[in-house]
């Protein structure tokens, strides 16, 4: 065998390698970005939205009653450096009376985390108070979405909210 059919043999191997390298190249990239898309929590499908656009009349409709109703909520959220915190909301009518006798639920995301939500289902308490746990683990802007139940009267709600973590001691 002589030396240029030698040279022209290894560069015809040369080439399919190359390709098989930069197919197993793409490969590994897209598995990485597929990877970091579904793990990241910052990153969000909002859950059931066919079917909440499917529903946009009525969720308009939600609105206006909840309007007209002239409730008002308001949240108190204590959050320990450690350990699990509790959110107390007060639920007042239009005169800013407590209403009293409701079920309460809130669904609870920070802005950067909108991947990580958390249930609240509240205990009512005293004085149209309605209590439940809630773990806050950071700092910042944090959105709700309140639900309020009494009789045949339901008020929903959506708002943001500044949190702050309490400091641990020195």
């Amino acid at each position: 065998m002589n030396a240029s059919h030698a040279t022209a043999v290894n560069t015809g191997r040369i080439w399919p390698a190359a390709i098989i390298g930069l197919l197993a190249m793409n490969v590994a990239i897209v598995g990485i970005t597929v990877y970091f898309a579904q793990s990241d929590p910052s990153a969000a499908i909002e859950p059931n939205y066919y079917e909440k656009a499917v529903k946009w009349d009525q969720t308009a409709a939600q609105r206006e009653a909840s309007r007209r109703l002239g409730w008002n909520i308001v949240l108190d959220i204590d959050a320990p450096a450690s350990g699990a915190g509790t959110v107390t909301a007060l639920l007042t009518d239009r005169s800013g009376a407590a209403l009293e006798g409701a079920s309460v639920e809130l669904v609870a995301f920070h802005n950067a985390r909108a991947g990580d939500r958390r249930v609240v289902r509240t205990e009512e308490q005293p004085g149209g108070q309605y209590r439940g746990g809630l773990n806050v683990d950071r700092d910042g802007r944090w959105h709700f979405m309140v639900t309020a139940r009494r009789g045949t009267e339901t008020f929903t709600t959506e708002f943001d909210q500044d949190v702050v973590v309490a400091e641990t001691g020195p």
